[in-house]
């Protein structure tokens, strides 16, 4: 997972983007618009500077198939799916939150460095926006993951299909 994490800042800074305001990237606002235009302009601005953390968190189902065994439906013990998928988003969780925590910290000790709202309060702001958009791609992928059991279990219960 910290594999994920380290790619997903790689792939920030390798993109051109820095952790510094005056550096985002505004010309991806007007992507397919001759001008602004709300709601589409601040979401591609958005999506094109924290491309590489929701990328990497939607990935992060691929890394725990990719390391799962099959099998057989008469072996007995079912697969730990659910348990490795929480646990592997969680672990990334944690990993951007302990980011941000320790953003906020060392920018609270440097409050009166002369570099402050220059270096350490940008990347704080940068820690803040990666755990936000990898908490919601990680919900939101969990959330599909027990809907999808839900769908399951009251398909067998009720033995009703639903629209696909």
């Amino acid at each position: 997972v910290s594999i994920l994490a380290l790619l997903a800042h790689v792939s920030f800074f390798a993109t051109g983007h820095q952790a510094v305001i005056s550096s985002i990237q505004w010309s991806t606002a007007f992507i397919g618009f001759p001008s602004l235009t709300y709601p589409f302009s601040p979401v591609l601005v958005l999506l094109n500077s924290l491309a590489s953390f929701i990328l990497t968190a939607a990935a992060i189902p691929l890394f725990v198939f990719w390391n799962l065994s099959p099998t057989l439906r008469d072996q007995g013990a079912p697969m730990a799916v659910g348990r490795n998928l929480l646990r592997a988003g969680a672990a990334y969780t944690a990993y951007f939150a302990a980011l941000a925590f320790a953003s906020a910290v060392c920018a609270a000790w440097l409050r009166r460095h002369l570099m402050v709202w220059k270096i350490f309060a940008p990347r704080f702001m940068l820690a803040g926006l990666a755990l936000l958009a990898t908490d919601l791609v990680v919900v939101v992928f969990a959330m599909g993951w027990a809907a999808r059991g839900t769908l399951a279990k009251a398909r067998t219960t009720l033995g009703t299909r639903f629209a696909e």
